[in-house]
């Protein structure tokens, strides 16, 4: 291997570096200027970034001016067998995210066969009948084995009343309720949130309405602008729910750049940033205390991600960089 220096380059953002080498060919990579977060005491930033689980990666969303990792994690690979815990990965990835600084929290996915009824074999994005035992064995294993370094739990991820169950809200409010017992019985300081852009309205309403805001800190919004933000809130007062955030933990833009030369790639990329520009100002404005990048592991084709490989930024990086330095501790006036 061989260090190539690159003359000073005065300008923050993305560059493409083409090098040719005579009887080899070229080839390009891209190299990022952008600042380096500077934060202010302890305090967490209102910024969130999603599945980083290496060192590398966890100590570059530091200093993007991330505070919080949000990671999807499937039951299925936390307890393959009753009783059977397999914690060594989760374990990697939150040991990983706590020494670069930042909050973990577990967005806990489906369920294992051996929990589920007599010839369902798996769900998606819906509530489904698993044995509510079994759930709330594996968030007290879990909450005990990470206590002091996870930060919290969101019960499922995208959920509609699906077809899974005869009566979705109290299958729901069910795996609420026993999900936020077990977590808060060996943690109170757990944050509990709802599924992640829930939907259809309606299907929060009815929630709500049976009591699941008593069960949760925190309603998240997916791909919120000034308005959606304001309706979760106006929805929670309603209820006399003051004490329960809103927040938007899924934010992104996705861009697939697979095959792309690097002028097109650069190019293409663009909508990524505008999106950070503009609906996140626009909902930490309406009130939401947290927003949440869906991205920050390396994604060869780019996708929802800021990274291409370990090494390799995509432009949405250094607009990450810039608005989280502008607006991690402004306050909307």
């Amino acid at each position: 291997n061989e260090r190539i220096e690159i003359p000073g380059i005065p300008e923050r953002g993305c560059f493409s570096v083409t090098l040719d080498v005579p009887d080899v060919g070229s080839d390009y990579a891209f190299v990022a200027t952008a600042p380096v977060f500077t934060r202010r005491g302890s305090a967490p930033t209102p910024f969130g970034c999603t599945d980083v689980n290496s060192p590398e990666c966890s100590e570059l969303a530091a200093k993007l001016g991330f505070s919080y990792v949000r990671h999807f994690t499937g039951w299925s690979g936390l307890e393959p067998q009753r009783g059977r815990y397999r914690f060594d990965g989760i374990g990697r990835t939150i040991d990983a995210n706590v020494a670069a600084g930042l909050r973990p929290w577990i967005s806990l996915q489906g369920a294992p066969s051996w929990a589920l009824p007599q010839g369902m074999f798996g769900f998606g994005f819906e509530p489904a009948p698993v044995d509510m035992q079994a759930w709330a064995g594996v968030v007290t294993a879990v909450s005990r084995r990470f206590k002091g370094k996870l930060y919290g739990w969101e019960w499922l991820n995208e959920i509609v009343p699906g077809g899974k169950c005869e009566d979705p809200v109290a299958t729901y409010l069910e795996m609420c309720r026993q999900g936020t017992a077990a977590a808060k019985a060996v943690d109170p300081n757990l944050e509990i949130q709802l599924a992640g852009g829930l939907w259809p309205h309606n299907f929060r309403i009815d929630l709500l309405n049976a009591g699941v805001g008593r069960l949760i800190d925190v309603l998240p919004v997916h791909y919120a602008n000034y308005s959606s933000v304001d309706e979760a809130w106006r929805d929670l007062r309603a209820r006399g729910l003051d004490k329960v955030g809103v927040i938007d933990n899924e934010s992104a833009s996705g861009m697939s750049v697979w095959n792309m030369n690097a002028e097109q790639t650069l190019a293409m990329s663009v909508n990524q940033c505008l999106h950070v520009m503009t609906h996140w100002p626009d909902v930490l404005c309406a009130g939401a205390t947290r927003v949440v990048y869906f991205g920050g592991q390396p994604n060869a084709a780019g996708n929802w991600s800021y990274l291409l490989d370990a090494r390799t930024p995509r432009p949405v990086a250094v607009t990450l960089a810039v608005v989280q330095g502008k607006l991690a501790y402004a306050k909307p006036v």
